[in-house]
């Protein structure tokens, strides 16, 4: 699995992007997670990313991490979690599924 390009535009060099190719060469299955708690592109972007980098038998699917607290003051954040997972999704099938 190669190491992402330095520049990239969501993944310079950073150590949790390393780690998926550490996890491939070690043999793992991977389930990336991403999250809405500091940006509501992580989620996105990370699918897109492990559907192109993660090789498809080691990739068992996608993890959304919100971070919140379950308070009703912090309820949209939850739903636009569930927001952001769909249009993953979507955009995961029109892409055709795996890479």
């Amino acid at each position: 699995m190669p190491v992402p390009e330095k520049g990239h535009e969501f993944f310079d060099e950073r150590v949790y992007t390393r780690t998926y190719a550490d996890l491939d060469a070690a043999g793992f299955d991977q389930v990336p997670c991403g999250s809405n708690c500091g940006t509501d592109k992580n989620f996105g972007a990370v699918v897109e990313w492990g559907r192109t980098h993660v090789p498809s038998v080691r990739l068992k699917g996608f993890c959304m991490a919100p971070w919140i607290l379950t308070l009703q003051a912090k309820r949209q954040k939850g739903l636009d979690a569930i927001r952001l997972v769909g249009e993953a999704r979507k955009s995961f099938e029109v892409l055709g599924g795996l890479a």
